[in-house]
């Protein structure tokens, strides 16, 4: 499983959900995410956590290569990030 905006919340309980059936889980956040990690690394397949903005090319691209380089291959992608940032009119 291979997620944005997997830091905390939905995309974070998903990662937690797919790690606890045997999947292994990579995930890019604009933050660091070291509780979310310690419950991933529990799991057998671990977890690969990339520091990035899913709005950034360049950020998505060096998490597409972690995942990768860790896994060998992407079977899900979930895109679970805001984006947003602004506020409502």
């Amino acid at each position: 499983l291979a997620a944005g905006g997997g830091e905390g919340g939905i995309g974070g309980e998903m990662g937690v959900r797919w790690a606890g059936e045997g999947g292994a889980v990579a995930f890019i956040s604009r933050h660091e995410a070291p509780r979310l990690m310690k419950k991933l690394n529990r799991f057998e397949h671990g977890a690969i956590h990339t520091t990035g903005d899913v709005t950034v090319a360049a950020d998505v691209e060096r998490a597409i290569d972690e995942c990768m380089g860790g896994f060998g291959k992407i079977d899900i992608v979930v895109k679970n990030a805001g984006g947003g940032g602004g506020r409502a009119a």
